[in-house]
């Protein structure tokens, strides 16, 4: 069924899982494998983790998916934590939908800083070097990336 419905663009291992619990993987006919790549960096904590499990039960009986044309609680909140905790000075988190997105911001910022500090001043006003880039006319996303 692979072959023809879906398209080659990874080289797959021969296997077929159905079920999965923590670092343990179980193909159709009941074989067990070790799933070292934890589902490619999506399931750090194990598939089906306990904890997981409930927080995704508890938050499916509430909101399972908001656009960020949104304002959502609990993503103002994870940002608050990541600012406060894991940057530990003042600033913002910036949250996008897709890779695309990311990847294309990432692309405006490297652009934008490099160019600054080619003309030997920082991309902002306040002349730090961490200081946040804003683009006025810079597109809003969407995989165009223009900067």
């Amino acid at each position: 069924m692979f072959a023809r419905y879906v398209v080659p663009n990874y080289a797959r291992f021969p296997v077929a899982p159905v079920r999965a619990a923590g670092l343990r993987l179980w193909d159709e006919d009941g074989k067990e494998y070790l799933d070292f790549g934890a589902g490619v960096a999506v399931d750090t904590l194990g598939h089906c983790h306990p904890a997981m499990v409930e927080a995704i039960r508890r938050q499916s009986e509430t909101l399972i998916h908001c656009s960020n044309l949104y304002r959502i609680r609990p993503q103002a909140e994870l940002a608050r934590m990541l600012v406060e905790t894991v940057v530990g000075e003042e600033g913002k988190c910036f949250f996008c939908n897709s890779g695309a997105e990311a990847n294309e911001t990432l692309i405006k910022l490297a652009r934008t800083r490099s160019r600054a500090c080619a003309r030997g001043r920082s991309s902002r006003r306040s002349g730090s070097p961490r200081a946040p880039i804003r683009r006025p006319r810079a597109g809003c996303g969407r995989t165009s990336a223009p900067a």
